[in-house]
């Protein structure tokens, strides 16, 4: 495979092309995938279209994204599907900044899972993109090394497909829930660098901690502090992906007292340490 690091007047990129096409027709195949950090000089316009489906995978600021006649608006944790066949374009919105994975791929299994998500969501789906961003980041780590690779890639392909109709259906689900399950949440990541409370939590929505407790864990599946926990090492994956900030630093932003029991909730919950995490899904290095 092909893997390319750049950085132009448009922004920075990342890509990874020339994968094994053996089993074309067969299996799942990847054409290329890739990271992009981008200005608004950055456009790509596509009249007749692509031959493979695309998805545009949003981590932070805005770009917009057209299919046909249909203008969408590419947000963080959104995922836009584009098909084949039809004309397409993409782009930062002027004087923002627009940082997103895409992938182009073709296969029988990606065409029945994307065009049964289109049917029942349409094109421009919400999720949270950092559910779905390790089998990405895989496909763009030039460490990895594959037994077959035809038949590798077409597993993390599957992986990837059934990760966006879980993190999909899942999320829709989350959508529906009580209004104020929602400003609990918002609450969370507004303030997800101080400490944890509950009972402030209590007094300004004029709720008992339990009944808290109670509703957010009936809508999410889980309580209010093992979210706040979850979304705090989500951010630290996201630092540590895209940042050289050192380990110790990335603890004390989000507000951990002791780097040690950081690492330790890291590991926990991604199953390897930062600095493990780090060498093998960084992104981009100064």
């Amino acid at each position: 495979m092909i893997y390319h690091t750049n950085s132009a007047a448009y922004g920075r990129v990342r890509t990874a092309s020339g994968f094994s096409e053996d089993k074309k027709g067969v299996l799942d195949t990847v054409i290329n995938c890739g990271w992009h950090d981008v200005n608004d000089l950055y456009r790509i316009s596509r009249p007749e279209g692509t031959t493979n489906f695309l998805l545009l995978f949003t981590l932070s600021g805005t770009g917009a994204g057209r299919i046909g006649e249909n203008l969408y608006e590419l947000t963080q944790d959104t995922m836009l599907i584009i098909p084949p066949f039809v004309f397409s374009e993409y782009y930062t919105q002027a004087q923002k900044h627009w940082s997103f994975y895409w992938i182009h791929f073709d296969g029988k299994n990606v065409s029945l899972i994307l065009n049964d998500l289109i049917q029942q969501y349409g094109n421009l789906l919400s999720l949270p993109v950092v559910k779905v961003s390790r089998y990405l980041t895989e496909l763009m780590d030039d460490k990895k090394s594959f037994q077959d690779e035809a038949l590798d890639v077409a597993q993390t392909v599957s992986q990837l497909l059934f990760g966006i109709s879980y993190a999909t259906k899942e999320h829709q689900m989350k959508g529906q829930a009580p209004d104020v399950v929602n400003e609990i949440i918002n609450t969370i990541r507004s303030a997800y660098t101080e400490p944890f409370s509950l009972s402030v939590i209590s007094k300004k929505y004029y709720l008992s901690v339990e009944h808290i407790i109670r509703i957010f864990k009936q809508a999410t599946g889980e309580t209010p502090y093992h979210y706040y926990r979850k979304y705090k090492l989500v951010q630290a994956e996201q630092m540590l992906i895209y940042s050289d900030t050192a380990i110790k630093e990335i603890a004390l932003t989000l507000g951990y007292t002791h780097t040690a029991s950081f690492c330790s909730q890291f590991k926990k919950m991604f199953g390897v340490s930062p600095s493990e995490y780090r060498r093998s899904n960084k992104v981009y290095q100064n």
